[in-house]
């Protein structure tokens, strides 16, 4: 990849990269505990400044929509570990979408319970992907999803949000085909979404 592309992008790679580090003097920075196709959709992102994914259902199956899911919650928690948050966002609205494309028999795939626990493994106390999973469970979960999740934590936050009335949560309206997501974003109010700005 071109080194300034990564500098702009990522606090880590413009650390991992000065040339008192190893990895600054031989241009080369390992990436062993880290999903090649994650890092693969990262090196797409900032080239091409897109997600591409499914989009109908007829690209759509159980198998297909639970790898491109899975991809998903590993390329966030690469971009995490890279200190990227328009990746971050840029995921984040991809996981939306996902959910959001019916399969071939016209049902929608929500986040299985090993994808949860990946979310949750990966990323820290109050991260916005953890906020995202249990919004979709209180929302649109059913009592046997929980058989599937082993992660305490999620549990425990997915307990203490089914205490606020789903009707009334206005941050659960947003779980949806052509919503904005930037409450799960990292950029807040001050500045702009990638959105508008790539």
């Amino acid at each position: 990849m071109h080194q300034s592309l990564l500098y702009k992008r990522s606090p880590y790679f413009a650390a991992a990269t000065k040339e008192h580090w190893k990895e600054g003097q031989e241009h080369r920075i390992p990436l062993p505990d880290d999903s090649s196709l994650a890092v693969g959709l990262y090196v797409q992102w900032i080239y091409a400044g897109k997600i591409f994914s499914r989009t109908s259902k007829e690209e759509a199956d159980d198998k297909s929509s639970c790898d491109e899911q899975t991809l998903l919650v590993d390329a966030f928690v690469f971009g995490e570990k890279v200190q990227d948050g328009h990746f971050k966002d840029a995921i984040v609205d991809s996981i939306l979408a996902s959910i959001n494309v019916p399969g071939k028999d016209g049902t929608l795939r929500y986040l299985g319970g090993q994808i949860v626990d990946r979310a949750y493994e990966g990323t820290p106390e109050g991260s916005l992907l953890r906020m995202l999973m249990v919004d979709i469970y209180v929302k649109h979960g059913s009592r046997g999803w929980l058989y599937k999740i082993s992660n305490i934590d999620f549990v425990k936050d997915l307990a203490g949000d089914l205490y606020i009335d789903r009707r009334f949560s206005p941050r659960l309206d947003t779980i949806g085909p052509k919503r904005k997501n930037c409450q799960y974003h990292q950029h807040g109010k001050e500045k702009p979404c990638y959105n508008r700005t790539m």
